[in-house]
């Protein structure tokens, strides 16, 4: 039996990145970091992440802590309008 492969390329089709890198500070604290790159159809979203976590131990036999962390978003957004291709009359919508 013959083996029969399709390729079928889409140039409108999701391209997505994404890379993340976590680490812990001593026994108690943290940082992490994400990049990010996403292009779906006519938008693109870029953006990056920056986080910071800090762990307090109240009882670490029973494992009882208190958390909290700050994080900062930068995003990019962009719609490519020239790719659109708009029409012109819907009968749908008088």
């Amino acid at each position: 039996m013959d083996s029969v492969w399709i390729v079928y390329e889409n140039k409108d089709a999701p391209d997505n990145q994404y890379i993340y890198a976590y680490f812990r500070i001593a026994d108690q604290s943290g940082v992490g970091i994400s990049v990010y790159n996403d292009k779906n159809g006519n938008t693109r979203q870029t953006g990056a992440k920056a986080s910071f976590a800090h762990h307090i131990i109240l009882d670490y036999y029973s494992k009882q802590y208190l958390s909290f962390g700050i994080s900062y978003n930068i995003n990019n957004f962009k719609i490519d309008a020239n790719a659109l291709d708009p029409v012109d009359f819907d009968p749908a919508i008088t």
